[in-house]
């Protein structure tokens, strides 16, 4: 090693080492915010539910549930889970579900049973920030077994927002939600999802 390489080796681990403590600063969300349960007008939240959903893999065993937190482990890398979260999605925060695409293009399948299923579904959905480049993330709802919504992340990782009508014909039911992407490398996303009570009707 020359003499100049040497000079330039502790600057180039030094930059390697905070670039990765950066990243992994970015992979952990910040808690969220409390009192978002039990807002008006607000008859499900999925992020304030998630304790009693049933999250797995598809075509695998449940997600196991951390014991004495609102998260499921659905994988061995440290993000692979499921559970309540904010963390930056595009330019702001997003505070609801941190979700992990599966590998090999699976679904990560979350369902609640009897969900009051009248009124608007509404929220946000997105790409984490730490996410780097890749394919986007699919979300798909399913309210009663008719698919009710279907959205792609954004390439810009800012959040998509969606608000839609629910089938006016069930009054209770699941709500099967679906989130997968062509492949799974740091496919990090949020998503804020809720029914809120009204006549059924998109703005």
């Amino acid at each position: 090693m020359s003499q100049e390489d040497q000079r330039a080796a502790p600057a180039f681990w030094l930059a390697i080492a905070l670039g990765l403590g950066v990243a992994a600063l970015a992979l952990v969300p910040v808690e969220p915010r409390l009192g978002r349960c039990g807002a008006p007008g607000v008859t499900f939240d999925a992020a304030c539910a998630i304790a009693r959903a049933e999250v797995a893999v598809e075509a695998q065993a449940p997600c196991a549930q951390v014991a004495g937190q609102e998260r499921h482990r659905c994988g061995p890398r440290p993000w692979q889970w499921v559970g309540r979260a904010a963390a930056s999605v595009g330019p702001g925060t997003l505070d609801g579900l941190w979700l992990h695409a599966a590998p090999h293009g699976q679904r990560l399948i979350l369902v609640f049973r009897d969900v009051p299923l009248a009124g608007q579904l509404v929220g946000r959905f997105g790409l984490a920030a730490s996410a780097g480049p890749g394919a986007p993330v699919t979300l798909q709802v399913r309210a009663a077994g008719a698919e009710v919504l279907l959205v792609e992340s954004a390439d810009d990782f800012a959040a998509r927002t969606f608000a839609v009508a629910l089938p006016g014909d069930v009054s209770r039911g699941y709500l099967e939600i679906s989130v997968w992407a062509r492949e799974d490398s740091r496919r990090m996303a949020l998503l804020d999802l809720a029914i809120e009570a009204g006549d059924g009707k998109t703005p």
